[in-house]
């Protein structure tokens, strides 16, 4: 057979994005004889939606450079033969494959050889090995890890499948005298060596972690190379394939690689699938063609005939995307919007007639079919909520950023304003740079931040109320952002440098006491300058949002885009509604929207309305970037100029139209959001946000435990939020029964939940509700939760001391009627499947009567003991949730004063864990830690290496970074989408 493109590696990646999808599955490169993007070109549709940014293509070219650097040989192999509790090798080297399948045979010949006979760890990078099953055939691509660990194997090394087994040992010491010297000699004797197969993924962390989707991407590229090299006649005879694989990641933001390891074994399995339904595709195309490959009149005719399985959102990354969708667009059947716009498959049939009789379905969703109608209407649909969000409040702060894909925490420029207390708007304050992955440029975000952080809290305590005790009570502030990347990306910067920040602390301590600053590895460090007042505030901010990010009744950062669509429900693609500017644009709009022609317009504008940038817009920050770094470079050597600027704006400008974009969709929002009515518990909401920023400016003031990101929270501090957790949903879900008429009506049609009701009035002398659940019983205590889609709290009376709680409600006991009570109702006054009760309001207090209630009014009725269960039966309540105070300095209280800033220095045993500074905490680590190093306890003696579960984001200065890189800019691969990637 002829040419055979496998597609490699990340062929095991795109078969698993995609792999549900008949279509995707048969326009494989290896029976079409074309990669889909160029099969979509000639089919009329090229791609233009999975591209890589050319950023992004030199992030992974970088750190695939720092992957084979021989600075991180020992480190990437200590760190992976460690992990798998293998023996220490006596050396460490490194070959180089070349991407060739015979320099790689070669390479894994001498490494073995090294391995058995001198006990050597050898790293060898760029390999190429025949594609599982198809090592015999002429002009097959082969498989191409980064980079593979092959080390001495030994009869004792850990047992697992693949592994030296107890039959094994028993033969090798049965072979030999049985004494305790040769029990020793068999025990130390290499018997072969271990292939540990790996890849190298230049993944970002957000928040400090890795996605644990991406993580399996990586890992299934891992396992086809684990699969291929286990099939391959050239691999030396005692040499085994490990069960486990490496995935080498980034360890921090200046790509500094780390080994990440992973037992394979369900990945193979899944290789293993993949391979075999290619390789039965294979014989399918062969049997019909008698060609490797369909032929090219036949093209179109085989795509066709292969079903789709369609989804606006993921099918984005496949490079035949506008081809499906343009079939949709364009198909006889009216009910192929559905598919069009991604309904669920199981929805689908039911919303079948509100597209062709525009009869609204019983069952479906009411939030998929208020899509379905506002695509088949031109028109949005807006939901009944009211507004619980704080966004044009005084103190929240608008934020806008411009993320650069050549770094993780790479920033173009960053644009900030504040609302004032009188409600306009601050001046804004922004910054471009074109060092997007600088740490200075870091520095320069949180500063900006913190600066505006500062000026809104003094807004606030300057016309803050005073509370009981006489002390100003300030209303909390709010950072507001267009995404949820935008708050991703703030809260990592933050997190780099409070790393940075901590471990200087520890290396201060280090120089007091006379000692070298070494980080975690032994490597010397070099000491970085304190973070300014402004920058630690942004920091701890921010960090404060880590903390809570599980709590749903916080609200430290608002992300503008998810309130925003609480309340308006737009038609087209249901993925779309995840950008801002296509939710506002259906909000805004006056005249019917036809989605397609919206949808469009969005996809292909340059600009984005969060972090992350267009390709477009991408690629062109680049050019400039990459020509000035040119230019920069032939006037040091040449002191003149020969490259010349790119066409176009210049660089500042860009980035400014990039944030005013971005900003110009916050005065449309705070329009959108202005005509919208207020949920009566929007106050609730605001009051526990302040509570809860009260401990946080507790923890601020004495630097005690506020640079701490969720992750580094000890296990009893963890353990406390448990409870915590389970009081903030109860609060959020409370507050939503009591302030909200849709939920509380959804809650009562759900079956799993058991303190809410729908019910009716069909009597009023004495009053009879028809209940529609069987858990509701005569002699229970009841409220009125909604009349008629109405809070009954909204023309309740707030309690003053209080803003949880709610007077004047109709609140009353469940009663049996008796059979003359009966008799005297209408025959159908009880709907299907209701049981009727009388109800016995509770005697109000005079002049706070609540609403009364009249026959045919619709009630969503609450379990009394799940909204207050007061004695006096006169008011609703939802509990405030407990505060996370762990490790947080105590209030004063009648029993014991408040702590301050020498309450740890003068009495260290009971403060110990409430207000000590970080300072003094740092202090004392950086003391065990000399210890333990004196002792010998840490790396690089130990073995197997210990893991820095802090995972701090320090750069090293003998190990080399992403700006050390000399990587030539070089357009990605056309054939390559962002799935390629692992993405």
């Amino acid at each position: 057979m002829g040419s055979l493109s496998t597609g490699g590696g990340s062929s095991a990646v795109a078969a698993s994005a995609h792999a549900g999808c008949e279509r995707f599955r048969h326009t494989d490169p290896m029976v079409t004889g074309l990669a889909r993007r160029e099969l979509a070109e000639r089919l009329g549709h090229a791609d233009a939606d999975g591209g890589i940014p050319e950023a992004r293509w030199m992030r992974a070219m970088t750190f695939e450079r720092l992957v084979k650097d021989e600075r991180f040989v020992s480190p990437l192999l200590t760190t992976a033969v460690g992990d798998l509790r293998l023996r220490r090798p006596d050396a460490v080297t490194r070959l180089d494959a070349r991407v060739s399948v015979g320099a790689t045979a070669q390479a894994l010949a001498q490494a073995h050889e090294a391995a058995v006979e001198h006990g050597h760890c050898t790293l060898i990078t760029s390999l190429a090995v025949p594609f599982v099953g198809l090592e015999g055939e002429t002009g097959a691509t082969p498989v191409k890890p980064d980079f593979a660990i092959v080390t001495p194997r030994f009869a004792d090394d850990p047992l697992g499948p693949g592994a030296a087994g107890p039959d094994e040992l028993e033969e090798a010491l049965q072979a030999a005298d049985a004494n305790d010297e040769t029990m020793t000699a068999v025990a130390d004797e290499a018997i072969g060596s271990w292939l540990v197969m790996g890849d190298a993924k230049d993944y970002e962390r957000v928040r400090s972690r890795i996605d644990d989707c991406r993580m399996l991407k990586g890992f299934l590229q891992v396992a086809l190379g684990a699969e291929s090299a286990e099939a391959w006649s050239k691999r030396p005879a005692d040499m085994r394939v490990h069960t486990y694989g490496a995935l080498a990641v980034p360890r921090n933001s200046f790509l500094q690689p780390t080994a990440v390891m992973e037992r394979l074994d369900d990945h193979r399995a899944e290789v293993r699938a993949r391979a075999a339904e290619r390789e039965a595709l294979r014989q399918e195309v062969h049997a019909e063609t008698g060609g490797d490959h369909v032929p090219e009149s036949e093209l179109q005719a085989w795509v066709d005939h292969r079903e789709k399985e369609f989804d606006p959102t993921s099918c984005q990354t496949c490079s035949m995307f506008r081809y499906c969708r343009h079939q949709l667009r364009t198909s006889s059947d009216a009910t192929d919007v559905l598919v069009e716009i991604g309904a669920p498959t199981d929805d689908r049939p039911a919303l079948a007639a509100l597209v062709t009789d525009g009869v609204a379905p019983e069952r479906a969703s009411t939030t998929l079919t208020a899509a379905v109608r506002a695509t088949l209407e031109g028109t949005p649909q807006f939901t009944p909520h009211g507004r619980i969000d704080p966004v044009g409040e005084a103190g929240t702060i608008e934020v806008v950023v411009a993320k650069a894909d050549s770094s993780a925490l790479g920033v173009y420029g960053m644009a900030v304003r504040r609302v004032l207390t009188d409600g306009t708007l601050s001046e804004l304050a922004s910054f471009a740079t074109a060092e997007p992955q600088a740490p200075g440029t870091r520095l320069a975000v949180m500063s900006l931040l913190g600066e505006q952080l500062v000026a809104a809290m003094k807004e606030l305590l300057a016309t803050a109320p005073l509370d009981k005790d006489g002390e100003p009570d300030p209303s909390p502030v709010h950072l507001v952002v267009p995404d949820r990347a935008t708050a991703d990306l703030l809260v990592s910067i933050a997190d780099s440098l409070a790393g940075i920040e901590t471990s200087r602390l520890r290396w201060a301590r280090d120089l007091e006491a006379g000692r070298e600053p070494l980080t975690f590895d032994g490597n010397p460090a070099t000491v970085p300058a304190p973070l300014t007042d402004e920058q630690r505030l942004a920091v701890s901010f921010l960090l404060e949002d880590d903390r809570s990010r599980a709590l749903v009744g916080r609200s430290t950062t608002v992300v503008l885009r998810d309130v925003v669509a609480r309340h308006v429900i737009p038609g087209g693609p249901l993925g779309d509604a995840g950008r801002l500017d296509y939710l506002l644009a259906w909000a805004t709009r006056e005249t019917p929207i036809d989605h397609r022609a919206l949808s469009d317009e969005i996809a292909d504008r340059h600009e984005t309305p969060g972090a992350r940038l267009s390709r477009d817009r991408s690629d062109e920050l680049f050019s400039h970037i990459s020509m000035r770094r040119k230019r920069h470079e032939q006037e040091a050597v040449e002191g003149s100029f020969h490259v010349k600027p790119p066409e176009g704006p210049p660089f500042p400008d860009l980035v400014r139209d990039e944030l005013d974009y971005k900003l110009s969709l916050f005065d449309d929002a705070r329009s959108v959001l202005a005509d919208l009515p207020d949920a009566p518990t929007r106050v609730a909401h605001r009051a526990h946000e302040g509570a809860a920023q009260e401990v946080w400016r507790r923890r601020l003031h004495l630097h005690a435990s506020d640079l701490v990101r969720f992750g580094r929270t000890s296990r009893w501090w963890r353990n406390s939020q448990v409870e915590i957790l389970s009081g903030d949903a109860e609060f959020v879900h409370g507050l939503a029964m009591l302030g909200d008429p849709q939920e509380a009506r959804d809650a009562a049609l759900n079956a799993g939940v058991r303190h809410v009701a729908l019910a009716r009035v069909v009597g009023d002398n004495p009053l009879v509700l028809a209940v529609g659940s069987r858990r509701f019983t005569a002699g229970q205590n009841v409220v009125a939760l909604h009349i008629n889609d109405e809070p009954t709290i909204a023309e309740g009376i707030p309690n003053a001391k209080s803003p949880t709680k709610w007077g004047r409600i109709p609140i009353g006991a469940l009663l049996d009627l008796d059979d003359v009570e009966r008799a005297a109702l209408p025959d159908e006054a009880a709907p299907v499947g209701y049981r009727l009760f009388g109800f016995e309001p509770a005697k109000p207090t005079k002049g706070k009567e609540p609403r009364e209630l009249t026959v045919g009014d619709d009630i969503v009725l609450g379990d009394y003991e799940k909204f207050g269960n007061f004695s006096y039966r006169r008011e609703v309540a939802v509990p405030m949730p407990n505060l996370d105070t762990s490790s947080a300095p105590r209030p004063a209280s009648r029993n014991a004063e408040a702590c301050g800033p020498d309450s740890y220095a003068n009495d260290p045993e009971n403060h110990a864990w409430c207000c000590k500074p970080h300072e003094a905490a740092e202090a004392e680590f950086s003391d065990y830690l000399a210890e333990r190093r004196e002792a010998g306890e840490l790396n690089p003696q130990v073995w197997p290496p210990l893991v820095d579960t802090d995972a701090f984001d320090i750069a090293e200065g003998t190990l080399p970074q992403a700006d050390d890189e000399d990587v030539d800019a070089t357009q990605p691969p056309s054939d390559l989408t962002r799935d390629d990637l692992g993405e």
